[in-house]
C-alpha cells in the first residue's frame, strides 16, 4: 500500500471560506494519471470536508472557489475583475464528487491551478506520474492580483 499527501495552496486572496483541507490517499500502485490523481483528491477533499462536518452549503462553495470553472472566468473577464467565485445561491447544494472532480480536471486544463509532485511540475492530465511512499504533491493556485 502506497501512502501519498496533497496538500492545497492558494495565493493572492483572503480566505472566505473553509479552506480546503490536506488530505493522503492510500494508493495500490505507484503508477497514476494525474486525472486520476485529481479525480481521488477531490473525492477526498469532500469526504474530509464531511466528516468534519462542515455544511454541504460550505463545502460546496470551498470546493467551486478552488477549482473556479472556466465559464466563470469567462464571465469575470466580461466584468473587468477576475476575482474567486461568488458564493453559490442555492439553499443546499448537493455535491456530485465526479462533476466536481470533472471541473478540477477542466480547471487543470485551463491552467488554473498547478500540481507539484516531489517538486516537480507536471504539465499534462493525462500524464503518468510515478509515486512513491509519503510522496509529496501540492495543488498549487494563484490568483491574479486586481488590475494586474
Amino acid at each position: 500500500m502506497l501512502h501519498v499527501n496533497i496538500s492545497v495552496l492558494v495565493f493572492g486572496h483572503e480566505p472566505t471560506h473553509i479552506p480546503i483541507p490536506d488530505v493522503s490517499l492510500q494508493l495500490t500502485q505507484t503508477g497514476i494519471s494525474v486525472s486520476e490523481l485529481i479525480r481521488l483528491t477531490v473525492a477526498k477533499q469532500i469526504s474530509a470536508m464531511t466528516a468534519a462536518q462542515n455544511q454541504p452549503e460550505s463545502i460546496a462553495e470551498s470546493v467551486h472557489h478552488q477549482y473556479l470553472h472556466p465559464d466563470d472566468v469567462e464571465q469575470m473577464q466580461v466584468e473587468g475583475k477576475i476575482a474567486l467565485a461568488k458564493p453559490l445561491t442555492t439553499s443546499t447544494p448537493v455535491i456530485n464528487v465526479e462533476q466536481e472532480a470533472a471541473k478540477a480536471i477542466t480547471a487543470f486544463r485551463n491552467k488554473r491551478f498547478k500540481i507539484f509532485i516531489d517538486g516537480e511540475e507536471v504539465h499534462d492530465v493525462d500524464q503518468l506520474c510515478q509515486l512513491h511512499n509519503d510522496s509529496n504533491i501540492k495543488f498549487l493556485r494563484l490568483i491574479p492580483l486586481v488590475g494586474g
